[in-house]
């Protein structure tokens, strides 16, 4: 199918699928009523969720690991803190 807008913003589509030229035209102003139709569907919008505290907790403590992991492959400092 290939991309469907040209260069200059053109919209370009083509069928190959039958022997006649009438057939493919028909078929692609098929595609074209199809793709205006998708188009102009109004989108629905999506409906924000807050992340659940079981699964920030988890997130947390995947963190708190990965600095303690972190942290125990430095290097031991001279001076005392």
């Amino acid at each position: 199918m290939g991309t469907r807008l040209g260069r200059y913003g053109r919209l370009r589509l083509s069928c190959q699928r039958h022997r006649s030229q009438a057939a493919n035209r028909r078929e692609v102003i098929e595609r074209f009523a199809n793709l205006l139709r998708e188009a102009l569907k109004p989108r629905r919008r999506r409906i924000e969720t807050k992340v659940p505290v079981a699964a920030r907790q988890r997130r947390l403590e995947q963190k708190r690991l990965r600095g303690r992991v972190k942290r125990e492959r430095r290097k031991p400092s001279t001076r005392e803190e």
